[in-house]
């Protein structure tokens, strides 16, 4: 405001640090345009010649000033000089990498020339980006692995067989080994297959806080050759009679607790079948594991519902190639193993779960399930 131009821009900076109770330390404007052009007799702004040069040679990217301000991470000043217009950077070297103000500048001088040049109508062109920005996109997007066959329940399988002993799964009632998982899923996939409720394609649903009954849910009706729809527990009931109605199910596992708080009593306990995890996981089939169907990589290992925000709920269908192919991925870049553990926090209606669970179980690692009441406690997640 021309009316207040001695009230400069460090005060300023300083009045919004103390009506917004700022940091003092946090860069309230870390980007500073500084613009000096259209006035008479312009000149560059006195410097301290130690903290900047100016390099006026014909290669554009080397017209840099280099030095550092107190209140910026940068300040990019503008100022005319004659008939000339020089672009100048003020900045802190150690939050940048080397070359990229450079690089910034050099773009900066196309934008300009184009502006100068061309019809201020048309589209402005495209800006490139550098090679050696080029180079680190293409780098990350290259890499490759063989498109696998194996689905989820292979690669879980596989490992309850290597690491039985090891422990799988802890929550709050208790730890489980790799071994109880892979009995706890038997006895789920042998009740749905002995039942005749399960079959490819068909999903089946899961109400369940966080604990190890998540697991062998899902695993057991994927062994049992279906595919799992999650539900979170604190949908309305309306919510979830809509997204099962819509992914026509009929049968869902519920946890004794989930079961009291929301099925007991209401209009969803007569419209679907329930059973309760804890019941199955003590039944002894009469099936053996070796005579369950063994589901093929395409088929669908799950269904995810959007949340709706923005209209009516979809379900998004994943292979089991899919899922699979991506945990492989994350397993291998990030060298997951028998000393790591997960804390999964996500919920079983968001797709990361999808790695919480199935990923550690792959590589013979931990999952760790949080105090279903301490969702929103991050000092209780920093315990655990």
């Amino acid at each position: 405001d021309l009316g207040h131009t001695l009230f400069n821009g460090l005060e300023t900076l300083r009045q919004l640090q103390s009506f917004h109770q700022l940091d003092l330390y946090q860069s309230v404007s870390p980007i500073v345009f500084t613009g000096k052009v259209g006035g008479s007799n312009n000149q560059p702004q006195d410097k301290n010649e130690d903290s900047f040069f100016l390099d006026e040679r014909e290669d554009k990217s080397s017209r840099v000033w280099m030095g550092q301000t107190s209140q910026a991470w940068i300040d990019l000043q503008a100022i005319e000089v004659g008939d000339r217009l020089f672009s100048g950077w003020m900045f802190v070297e150690q939050l940048f990498d080397k070359g990229f103000i450079e690089q910034l500048n050099s773009e900066y001088c196309d934008l300009i020339e184009q502006l100068a040049a061309l019809d201020w109508d048309a589209p402005m062109p495209r800006t490139e980006l550098s090679e050696q920005d080029r180079s680190v996109i293409d780098s990350a997007n290259g890499y490759s692995q063989p498109i696998t066959s194996d689905t989820l329940v292979d690669i879980c399988m596989a490992g309850i067989e290597k690491y039985s002993s090891a422990t799988a799964v802890t929550d709050n009632e208790g730890a489980y080994s790799y071994a109880q998982i892979g009995t706890g899923t038997y006895h789920i996939s042998g009740y749905l297959h002995d039942h005749g409720l399960a079959q490819p394609g068909l999903l089946i649903g899961i109400l369940s806080e966080k604990s190890y009954r998540q697991v062998v849910a899902a695993l057991g009706i994927m062994q049992a050759g279906a595919a799992y729809l999650p539900l979170h527990v604190e949908w309305p009931a309306g919510r979830i009679h809509e997204v099962l109605s819509e992914g026509n199910v009929r049968t869902v596992l519920v946890s004794p607790t989930q079961y009291a708080a929301i099925v007991a009593g209401s209009l969803l306990e007569h419209q679907y079948q329930w059973l309760i995890v804890d019941d199955l996981v003590a039944m002894e089939p009469a099936v053996s594991i070796g005579q369950l169907p063994r589901p093929c990589a395409g088929d669908v290992a799950y269904v995810i519902f959007t949340s709706g925000s923005t209209g009516k709920p979809k379900g998004v269908t994943i292979s089991h190639r899919g899922a699979v192919n991506t945990i492989n991925a994350i397993n291998e870049k990030f060298s997951v193993g028998t000393g790591d553990s997960v804390l999964a926090l996500s919920e079983l209606s968001f797709d990361l779960t999808v790695y919480d669970i199935f990923g550690p179980l792959a590589a013979g690692g931990m999952i760790v399930f949080h105090n279903p009441q301490l969702t929103r406690d991050p000092d209780h997640w920093y315990d655990l």
